[in-house]
């Protein structure tokens, strides 16, 4: 009996090759496609958008002078967790908080161990205040002083506190073999004039000695075991190395805190107020992501413009937002150029189309104003935890900047192998640091809010600002100024 299976693959072969030649038949060229990136709330700039610069759009197409298509792009999911009740407003992770029993707290505590494991010891941390506390007490670890005294009798260790923002000293504490302190868990605690840190307060400690790398190297402590103490959610604490870098908490195995510091929570009757709400807030949150998520589907219906991709609406979710934009625009177009931008800026669109470089079908281009030597942030809204050198690659500001079809196609190819790291400029920055791209510098991107008369882009604006400098384009010399 004959196989039957052969024709019956071939014909389904010949299928497929015809429907995805069809489908890439039916997408419609364009020379431009414009990626805004959109949080779910930012009704407003969408509108003041849609009723300035994308009129150019309109005009353009109008006109047939280019193809330009416009989207904004989405997390088409929202964080069901009330901002305040959250550990900061970039990401979608709750702030676990209790009320602690105890009235002082401490960071670390140590205690022997039989094990033969070697440690290395960590002198450095960054702390973030969750809730106000009080410091009271700095301490040393009692393994460490003792190998520190007893390869240099005389060493002096300072334990210093430093804004994290300003570099400002707080405070110092000194530490010898004369002077020890109180013990307490393995650490001995001498104590400080009480300083008040609210809520959002980020330092640093840092312990000093008069020792060469080389000498703090052979100090290896294999005789005890530590943890962190249960600060109740008071603050959140992360080891960095001796240039401030946020150590990778994967590789923060076998290090023993050479410092810690004891601390009393400070407005306990807020803290239990807080606590009190927590289930109501986010009732209430939830009531207001419903309703957002109901208008958001109506905007969509209405305008045709915003393309929702399957990505938690979040700050730190940007990355993904801008790899699901490039496949959304790969499954539905052909594209020569791709354009990133953000929902609260202005683009002179007619400028763009016109500065568009020209290039053959093999080059790999990239068009911006690019940051270089650019330090990576060790705190706040930019705070890197996944990128280890001590500056990014170039990359460009986000007010604005175009990728060739070559760099957009790599980008939908490699999506999946692509790491993700604390912001889409960023990110594109060491995505595309190992490949052969041509960079095209150029200032009328601007980075910051400083207008410049021919400007391809304009950041950081309200929904009133953008329409105003729209406006000045379109009746006046400048978008700078008014007639």
């Amino acid at each position: 009996m004959k196989d039957k299976s052969g024709p019956a693959i071939i014909c389904f072969i010949v299928l497929m090759i015809s429907y995805l030649y069809l489908k890439t038949f039916e997408k419609q060229n364009l020379d431009l496609a414009v990626c805004i990136l959109s949080s779910r709330q930012n009704f407003e700039l969408r509108n003041a958008i849609r009723n300035s610069w994308f009129n150019d759009i309109v005009s353009i197409e109008l006109g047939h002078t280019k193809t330009v298509k416009a989207k904004f792009v989405i997390g088409q999911d929202a964080c069901l967790i009330h901002p305040e009740n959250k550990i900061d407003s970039f990401g979608c992770k709750r702030w676990n908080v209790s009320l602690p029993r105890s009235s002082e707290l401490t960071t670390f505590f140590m205690k022997p161990d039989n094990c033969n494991q070697r440690f290395n010891f960590v002198l450095n941390f960054y702390v973030k205040v969750m809730h106000g506390i009080v410091l009271k007490r700095i301490g040393i670890a009692d393994i460490f002083s003792q190998l520190v005294l007893k390869e240099h009798e005389k060493a002096a260790m300072n334990v210093y506190f430093y804004d994290a923002r300003t570099d400002e000293e707080i405070s110092v504490t000194h530490f010898d073999g004369n002077n020890k302190g109180q013990e307490r868990n393995g650490y001995s605690y001498r104590p400080v004039q009480e300083i008040l840190l609210p809520k959002g307060y980020e330092f640093i400690i840092q312990l000093k000695l008069d020792l060469k790398l080389s000498d703090l190297e052979k100090l290896k402590a294999g005789i005890n075991s530590v943890s962190e103490e249960s600060h109740h959610g008071m603050i959140v604490i992360r080891a960095t190395d001796q240039y401030g870098h946020l150590l990778n908490e994967r590789t923060y195995v076998n290090y023993i805190p050479a410092v810690s510091f004891m601390f009393a929570v400070h407005s306990v009757e807020s803290l239990k107020n807080h606590l009190e709400l927590v289930l109501e807030r986010d009732k209430e949150w939830l009531q207001k992501v419903d309703l957002e998520s109901q208008q958001l589907k109506e905007e969509q219906k209405l305008y045709q413009d915003i393309i929702l991709v399957d990505v938690l609406d979040v700050y730190r979710n940007l990355p993904q937002k801008v790899l699901a934009g490039h496949l959304w625009l790969e499954d539905n177009y052909v594209v020569k150029y791709v354009m990133k931008t953000d929902d609260d800026c202005y683009v002179n669109i007619d400028t763009v189309l016109k500065s568009l470089p020209n290039c053959s079908g093999t080059n790999m281009i990239w068009w911006g104003n690019f940051r270089t030597n650019w330090a990576v942030e060790q705190h706040g809204k930019w705070v890197e935890l996944e990128y280890g050198a001590m500056v990014y690659p170039r990359f460009a500001c986000g007010s604005g900047n175009i990728v060739s079809s070559e760099v957009h196609s790599w980008l939908v190819l490699n999506r999946q192998k692509l790491k993700h790291f604390q912001g889409e400029d960023v990110s594109m920055g060491i995505w595309l640091s190992g490949l052969n791209v041509q960079h095209i510098q150029d200032d009328r991107w601007q980075c910051k809010m400083s207008c410049d008369n021919d400007l391809l882009s304009l950041p950081e604006l309200s929904p009133e600002e953008i329409h105003w400098h729209w406006n000045n384009s379109k009746h006046c010399a400048t978008p700078c100024l008014p007639c």
